[in-house]
């Protein structure tokens, strides 16, 4: 097969999208499939425009040294020259998109049905509820998605979603659309895990995500102050880079440390290093339409989990035998874990080695883009 990729993250270093996707499309160059990314936002993040890794080619359809507006109206040419060229006569072709159906996307699924591509779509969250302020540009992108949805449904061969809601959202559109549930995938099960000291004074809670909304931060913090005041040991580790709202709330307290942007190298030693390993998703649509993509790795660390109950979680996991399961939206019950783990701390490598097993299960990189592999094939 020919498979080409059409992102609107950066590839292939970025966040949790661009992981996804990255997963996906080594497994298919591994299986000795043409393979290939196209980058259709105007921002590649850290990587060059251009270029080949795990033999995966990837490309940016963008053109930074014009005018965005020429860019714009160039960009349709650009696409159909791209595709084009990305097409091959003997074998058999698929698009596979991943993100939103905007005006970037839809040139190139167009372009692509015109050259006779299997076109995918994968979907892994629902915009509509998201309840964080947007820019102009990102509510324009959103109305436009939303209005080319069920014209897309019409156009393409295949939906990939990654939560049960989504599947059951898009059924609704369109009953007789394939749709194949492919979950997050942690893609630290394809690596050796790194050598990490092991301070037995402390307990180190650790948090690795972005920092919206969302993500429970505040209930994470709260919950963190009270458990802190009675376990003088407890550490928590925040990775990233938070707000200043939120950096400006742990410069004032004791044994919290923020790391900021980590490379790969280092990301996986912090979360190694933990003896809890924080989800903390609030209770909202939003969450719950989609599935935490850090999940995944979490469990895949052996580490004890604190995750909040949103989505899918318990078709996963089940509460005290895999992770330390929690009400969302809720610093109580985050301290409650933290009680618990502390009381039951001889039982925790337990729960650290089932979570896991369930990763191995549910999460396996190896297991999933086969998933995807099979279901493109039978398109």
């Amino acid at each position: 097969m020919n498979v080409v990729f059409s992102v609107n993250v950066p590839y292939p270093l970025g966040m949790a999208g661009s992981m996804r996707v990255r997963l996906f499309a080594e497994y298919l160059a591994r299986q000795n499939h043409y393979t290939s990314v196209l980058v259709t936002n105007s921002d590649n993040g850290q990587n060059q425009r251009n270029g080949i890794l795990n033999k995966v080619k990837y490309m940016n359809l963008s053109h930074s040294k014009i005018p965005y507006i020429f860019h714009l109206l160039l960009y349709p040419i650009r696409v159909f020259i791209c595709i084009s060229k990305l097409r091959k006569k003997d074998s058999r072709n698929i698009l596979i998109v991943y993100g939103d159906i905007d005006f970037l996307t839809m040139p190139v699924i167009i372009f692509a049905k015109l050259f006779k591509f299997k076109v995918v779509v994968d979907v892994v969250e629902d915009r509509t509820l998201q309840s964080e302020a947007l820019s102009f540009k990102a509510k324009a992108n959103l109305y436009l998605s939303e209005l080319l949805m069920p014209i897309t449904i019409k156009l393409i061969d295949g939906l990939v979603v990654i939560s049960s809601y989504l599947k059951q959202k898009f059924e609704k559109i369109d009953s007789k659309i394939l749709i194949k549930l492919i979950p997050v995938s942690a893609a630290n099960l394809l690596n050796t895990p790194p050598i990490v000291s092991d301070n037995k004074d402390i307990i180190n809670l650790v948090y690795c995500g972005s920092f919206g909304v969302k993500d429970g931060l505040k209930f994470l913090l709260d919950a963190f102050d009270q458990a802190s005041n009675k376990y003088p040991n407890l550490h928590l580790t925040l990775v990233g880079t938070p707000s200043e709202k939120i950096q400006k709330q742990v410069s004032l307290a004791n044994n919290i440390n923020v790391t900021g942007y980590l490379d790969d190298s280092e990301y996986w030693k912090k979360l190694y290093s933990a003896d809890i390993l924080c989800m903390t998703r609030i209770d909202s649509p939003f969450a719950n339409a989609g599935f935490p993509f850090k999940l995944g790795e979490y469990l895949a660390t052996g580490r004890v989990v604190i995750a909040t109950d949103v989505g899918d979680v318990k078709n996963y996991l089940v509460d005290k035998r895999d992770a330390l399961i929690v009400s969302p939206s809720s610093a109580q019950a985050i301290d409650t874990a933290i009680d618990y783990f502390i009381s039951n701390i001889n039982d925790m490598p337990n729960i650290g080695v089932n979570g896991f097993e369930r990763s191995k299960e549910f999460f396996n990189p190896s297991i999933n883009s086969k998933m995807l592999e099979t279901f493109i094939e039978g398109l």
